[in-house]
């Protein structure tokens, strides 16, 4: 794999783990924790109030970015990971006819495994022990997707509660009771 490659890979990973984070850190964290530091000068944390007011659209966008790291890291781990697992493979003498399957198979799992552990399950954790740290430092670059995405946000966001509708509920714009 090439350091480029690699490269490529860590930040599709650090970008997916930013989503989650942010996703699980919305709903997780307590308001009166960041009212107090927001009117203790902390702009982040008025800026993740502003956020929680408006979950639907964050959530969408969270998810959206999950997608898009997603599929990028899948799209990069094949050729990535799989030119590495044929050269390990045909220097162990698998045969020729396996080797291609095989090399697939283990540049998807490593990809599947890594973006799991890394991507998804470390972040949540780490969002769920301290919500409102995690979210101060998420909060600015989560915005600035949602910013630059919003027609894409805004569009999953109303096929989304349009089908909570059609389910009978409506759709939530603000968590109303704490996450305990």
């Amino acid at each position: 794999m090439t350091a480029l490659a690699l490269c490529s890979v860590a930040v599709l990973v650090g970008i997916n783990a930013l989503f989650v984070a942010t996703e699980f850190a919305l709903v997780a964290a307590r308001p009166t924790v960041l009212v107090g530091a927001a009117e203790g000068g902390s702009r982040a944390s008025a800026r993740a109030l502003r956020a929680r007011r408006d979950l639907r659209l964050q959530m969408s966008g969270a998810q959206l970015g999950i997608t898009l790291s997603s599929v990028a890291l899948g799209v990069l781990a094949e050729p990535a990971v799989g030119g590495m697992a044929t050269w390990v493979l045909s220097s162990l003498r698998f045969p020729d006819s396996a080797v291609e399957s095989a090399s697939w198979a283990v540049a998807i799992g490593l990809a599947a495994v890594t973006q799991m552990l890394f991507g998804e399950l470390v972040p949540k954790n780490l969002a769920i022990a301290a919500p409102e740290r995690t979210i101060r430092c998420t909060v600015a670059l989560h915005s600035a997707f949602v910013s630059a995405a919003r027609p894409g946000v805004v569009a999953l966001d109303r096929v989304s509660a349009l089908l909570v509708r059609l389910c009978g509920l409506d759709a939530v714009d603000e968590v109303k009771r704490a996450v305990g």
